[in-house]
């Protein structure tokens, strides 16, 4: 191979690259009279194997939810379909970071959906996610980071509540 190029020996090459060949992520649309499943993904995270599955792995751990619930309601029919509805689009794609936006709902019954949202840093150089464990690696760090999210989102949920003009009991 070219110089820099580490050598490796067949053997190391052919069973897990044989493992990790999974096929391109692919939109998914599944109805049924008791649910309906949308999940759709950005073309940009097929270009990065292992971002692809760490997308693949949260919707279908969503999906795996939401089918759990399926088979509890037996052979019975929900009054609304159970529903799982994932986009995930790109943010920002650079050769140093790939962001993916992943935000939907699950909905199960009650009187409204369950919110997912993720981010999915990628650091196409070290086949790796950037993750906040990594950023942050000192845990007397994570009290003040978590106060300050909770503060932000207080306030995001306050504004929100506030431009719905919904009631105070809401």
């Amino acid at each position: 191979g070219p110089p820099g190029t580490p050598a490796v020996t067949p053997a190391a090459t052919t069973a897990p690259a044989t493992a990790a060949v999974r096929p391109a992520l692919q939109d998914v649309i599944e109805q049924d009279p008791r649910y309906v499943v949308g999940i759709s993904y950005p073309a940009v995270a097929n270009q990065y194997p292992g971002l692809a599955a760490e997308l693949r792995r949260y919707a279908e751990a969503a999906r795996s939810e939401l089918m759990q619930a399926v088979h509890g309601l037996g052979t019975g029919k929900p009054s609304a379909p159970y529903e799982l509805s994932l986009a995930s689009t790109e943010l920002s794609a650079t050769p140093k970071l790939v962001t993916i936006a992943a935000d939907g709902s699950t909905y199960t019954g009650g009187a409204h959906g369950n919110p997912l949202v993720a981010r999915f840093n990628w650091l196409p150089g070290d086949q790796r996610l950037l993750t906040a464990q990594a950023l942050f690696p000192d845990a007397k760090a994570w009290p003040a980071l978590s106060a300050f999210v909770r503060e932000q989102l207080h306030a995001a949920l306050s504004q929100r509540a506030d431009a719905d003009e919904m009631p105070p009991t809401e």
